[in-house]
């Protein structure tokens, strides 16, 4: 397979990123549902919620900023040079915000983990309290 060119590769991640989007907004709906109205999660259910929207808000953020770009590079870009020009300018607002978006998916995915890995830990189960420092000793 030649080498794809940066026009159709964004148009291809627009795509990808459409579809892997509404998998994410389905199954944020499915999670929501049980998180919200189960009776097994009191508790914790408000403190998933809010992280979880907060993973969603900033993916529509991204995929927005990426429809944009995408927009601004094939539909408003009149000028000599086309669309690739648009890629080309990478201190161009639009991928900066990509690049910031990707740094505070990691940040909130890192806080998140690390938050239900203290609950879990600091919980009463004799099974969590044992495998962690089991698990803390094999590097």
């Amino acid at each position: 397979m030649g080498n794809i060119p940066v026009t159709e590769a964004h148009l291809l991640g627009l795509f990808l990123a459409s579809i892997l989007y509404g998998f994410h907004l389905t199954t944020y709906a499915f999670c929501m549902e049980h998180l919200l109205f189960s009776s097994t999660r009191a508790g914790r259910g408000w403190a998933m919620f809010t992280i979880s929207t907060l993973l969603l808000v900033n993916g529509s953020f991204d995929l927005l900023v990426h429809f944009h770009q995408i927009i601004k590079a094939f539909v408003l870009s009149k000028g000599v040079g086309g669309p690739i020009v648009v890629y080309e300018d990478i201190s161009n607002w639009e991928n900066v915000v990509k690049s910031l978006s990707v740094v505070v998916q990691t940040m909130i995915g890192a806080a998140m983990l690390v938050g239900d890995s203290w609950h879990n830990y600091s919980s009463h189960d004799p099974f969590v309290n044992t495998d962690i420092p089991v698990l803390d000793g094999i590097q």
